[in-house]
């Protein structure tokens, strides 16, 4: 069955009426990016295709499965969709490692999962950034890799102690340290740029999991789960169930106070 929605396409534009136009503008500029014509053929003769075989085919760009990945999610189960999102990543992953290999082996598995995720928030929410994507993939996804790679050089140089994280006065509880990620001592929300500043300090006392699901909850504000499919939540950004999640929060609490308890 081919991709075409219930009312099929029009006689007059056929599958190219199909494309969804891009809507993000050049900061430059203002100019609306524009799609290389191969890739906008590419996908115009997707759209006669039958979904399920889309991401089967090694030939197609990835330009166009991320096309079908960002206007085509289900509501509910779809093996044909998630092949389509497997393949897509599957194809992040290989592009990543290729430019991984002078980086510390411990943190190459991090680099991969932080631009893989990367690329997942940004489909999950919808945003328009994705049409820098749809235009130049490979580009885009080297540019991910460039910042995953400076992100944990920075990491690896600083240096954290538990004064950084709480006075030594202090009789905060793990939880306390948690809150403090958001909250100033007077009770008043820290502005963004602060609560980034935490994050960073806390960084090296945690997993690549743990530090994504105390961003995702603690930081964006999100549901650790929810019955809404359409909601964005913590399960849905790291692909892991709620009580996952729960776990990785859970871990990352009792990693900063073993920190504190340390003296280190």
């Amino acid at each position: 069955m081919a991709i075409l929605p219930m009312h099929g396409p029009s006689e007059a534009g056929g599958a190219a009426s199909l494309v969804r136009p891009l809507t993000r503008r050049r900061k430059k500029n203002g100019a609306l990016y524009v799609r290389p014509a191969e890739i906008e053929t590419g996908i115009a003769a997707a759209y006669m295709r039958p979904f399920a075989n889309l991401a089967q085919d090694n030939a197609i760009a990835s330009e166009c499965l991320l096309h079908f990945a960002r206007h085509f999610r289900p509501n509910g189960p779809s093996s044909s969709y998630e092949a389509i999102v497997t393949a897509l990543l599957e194809r992040v992953d290989r592009q990543v490692r290729g430019r991984i290999g002078g980086i510390p082996e411990h943190r190459r598995r991090d680099v991969r999962e932080r631009v893989r995720d990367e690329l997942l928030v940004r489909l999950v929410g919808g945003t328009d950034v994705l049409d820098i994507f749809e235009c130049r993939f490979a580009m885009a996804i080297r540019t991910l890799t460039i910042d995953a790679i400076r992100h944990f050089k920075r990491i690896d140089s600083s240096e954290v102690s538990a004064e950084a994280l709480v006075p030594a006065e202090s009789d905060d509880s793990a939880e306390d340290v948690m809150g403090a990620i958001l909250f100033r001592r007077d009770g008043s929300r820290m502005s963004e740029a602060e609560i980034k500043v935490e994050l960073t300090r806390l960084r090296p006392l945690l997993t690549e999991k743990q530090f994504t699901a105390m961003v995702a909850v603690h930081y964006l504000g999100l549901k650790e789960e929810s019955i809404d499919p359409d909601e964005v939540t913590a399960e849905k950004l790291m692909k892991i169930t709620g009580r996952m999640v729960r776990i990785h929060l859970k871990a990352a609490t009792e990693a900063i106070t073993k920190h504190m308890e340390s003296g280190q």
